[in-house]
């Protein structure tokens, strides 16, 4: 409850149920700190309910039935609406967070969550393989998990490298996800590119954003000599109502020092 959330401990999992009086989860954070939550529900939120989620959250309407999370402040007022399964949140200083989990009509549920100062996932990994705390180091095939907390994987890039990553999917996206993804654009707010399970991501060593992309393919040139973190969530591949099969195989090649594709 809202007055007394679980507290959340990275690494952890915890159970979702269908009351949301009761999906209220706790985290004081520290500066440069980024936490994620993962929400697996029983039924998947189709494309319906994050349209409606996201187009009621552009009209102003903070009350809407149709957010699968809410985040609060220190003093339980409310602060962000998020129409995605997973959040990446970063503490610009010492902070508590209170998130509500709103199943809608979903069913129950698993919270996967993982907690990262600064660059430790790079230099001191801890944790599940896969996960935010413990990226894999990215090889030229690497399976890809269905849950996509567990879709972490690492490379040290050096400036003016390109890369080249590419998802060949179990199943593949439909038309209606293709076109979608043609259409999408970067979302300033969350740095989603689309929202609809049907992304690719990439980090620097702290976590910070530096490009996503809608499909399967991305070629990119670094600007600078770093360790960078991929992540890939297509959850929702094959499936227009959101329910995909999100398997598949990424394959990853460097191309050498070539003319930027960025």
């Amino acid at each position: 409850m809202l007055a007394n959330p679980e507290i959340l401990i990275s690494s952890q999992k915890y159970i979702i149920g269908s009351n949301n009086f009761y999906n209220y989860f706790t985290y004081s954070g520290v500066d440069k700190e980024t936490i994620f939550l993962k929400m697996n529900f029983d039924l998947p939120f189709t494309m319906q309910n994050r349209r409606r989620c996201r187009e009621s959250i552009a009209n102003g309407y903070l009350d809407t039935e149709y957010p699968i999370t809410r985040m609060y402040d220190n003093k339980n007022k409310l602060e962000q609406l998020n129409c995605y399964e997973d959040v990446k949140y970063t503490f610009d200083s010492s902070d508590k967070k209170i998130f509500q989990v709103v199943p809608a009509y979903r069913g129950n549920g698993i919270l996967n969550f993982a907690a990262v100062k600064g660059n430790a996932a790079i230099i001191a990994p801890v944790g599940e393989q896969g996960s935010p705390t413990n990226p894999i180091l990215i090889k030229v095939s690497n399976k890809m998990n269905h849950n996509s907390f567990y879709n972490y994987f690492k490379y040290t890039a050096k400036a003016g490298e390109t890369i080249h990553l590419s998802v060949f999917l179990d199943t593949p996206l439909t038309d209606r996800q293709l076109r979608r993804c043609s259409e999408a654009e970067s979302d300033l707010t969350f740095n989603k590119v689309s929202g609809y399970s049907t992304d690719l991501y990439i980090y620097d060593d702290n976590y910070n954003y530096v490009k996503s992309v809608c499909g399967t393919e991305v070629k990119y040139t670094f600007s600078k000599d770093g360790t960078y973190i991929f992540s890939f969530n297509f959850e929702g591949a094959s499936n227009n109502d959101g329910g995909g099969n999100g398997t598949g195989t990424i394959y990853f090649e460097s191309l050498g020092f070539q003319m930027s594709y960025n």
